[in-house]
């Protein structure tokens, strides 16, 4: 683990990142399964891939990307996905230039301008509300290796993260 996480650090903290080939769907798996396993073991969380149920997921997509700093940014995304909803729907797609990744939910909504300021604004924690660091590392990580994140929601109809990776 502390090998890991140090990978981690110098993958956020690098100039670059070195892509290398690789499948993406074992990643995927693998960062919804950790976060069912160890912090959402306590909530039932329905995940579908593709529009299939996670365990039906059979799929293989090969390009190049940094796994340290993928695992992360999946990790962060899909984690405030079954915080705030108890059916998650990923659907991956290859554009040919590149790698899309949509990640809904069913939970509650949020007002995407609200959330832009604050991600555009530097952490300030008051009170209770959230300073949105995963999301914050997650962007910078694609604004990284030039991938792009956007989002959907209405309130009270769940969130869409849409993620973007080059290939």
């Amino acid at each position: 683990v502390l090998g890991e996480e140090l990978l981690f650090l110098r993958a956020l903290a690098s100039d670059s990142l070195t892509p290398v080939l690789g499948d993406f769907y074992p990643h995927l798996l693998h960062a919804v399964q950790d976060l069912q396993g160890l912090r959402f073991q306590d909530k039932e969380v329905r995940v579908e891939i593709n529009e299939r149920p996670l365990e039906e997921c059979r799929d293989s997509l090969v390009f190049p990307f940094e796994p340290y700093s993928m695992e992360v940014i999946l990790q962060n995304i899909l984690s405030n996905a079954m915080k705030f909803g108890d059916r998650i729907q990923i659907l991956v797609s290859d554009t040919g230039r590149g790698v899309q990744v949509e990640v809904q939910d069913n939970g509650p909504g949020l007002d995407v301008e609200k959330l832009k300021n604050q991600l555009l604004t530097p952490m300030d924690r008051r009170g209770g509300e959230s300073t949105h660091l995963g999301l914050k590392v997650s962007l910078h990580l694609l604004t990284k290796i030039g991938g792009n994140l956007s989002v959907r929601s209405d309130p009270d109809a769940g969130a869409t993260f849409i993620l973007t990776f080059p290939k």
